[in-house]
């Protein structure tokens, strides 16, 4: 069976908020932009797919900090082209089995499958 997600929105001139299933409300002000929620979703969504295939692999880590980065198309409409996000691991035991990681997370991750479909997306992991 699908899950299936919901949020409500509401928006005036100078910013609006939309609030999750679980009553959770995210602020978009006008500092803010569609985009940013959007780098947020994909390293949210990577890293809890990541999580679970680690824990499944028993690959170890302290915890991980993501950098995201994206540019735009200039066309209309103006998608995504390009996404790097930058993976600073902490606390990893075994590199190599880390990457094996990350790179089925690659293959199974929603978010970053869909987004991939219209840009090209980049991850470099970095061990500290």
């Amino acid at each position: 069976m699908a899950k299936h997600n919901e949020i409500k929105a509401q928006y005036c001139n100078d910013g609006g908020s939309f609030t999750t299933w679980d009553k959770a409300q995210h602020i978009i002000s006008e500092n803010s932009n569609p985009y940013q929620y959007l780098l947020g979703a994909l390293s949210g969504c990577f890293y809890y797919t990541f999580r679970d295939i680690a824990t499944k692999k028993e690959v170890s880590y302290e915890k991980l900090e993501f950098q995201v980065k994206c540019t735009k198309r200039e066309q209309i409409p103006t998608t995504m082209d390009n996404c790097t996000m930058r993976i600073t691991a902490f606390g990893v035991e075994n590199r190599e089995a880390f990457a094996q990681a990350i790179d089925r997370t690659c293959e199974t991750c929603s978010i970053y499958y869909t987004l991939n479909q219209v840009a090209k997306i980049t991850v470099d992991v970095e061990f500290a």
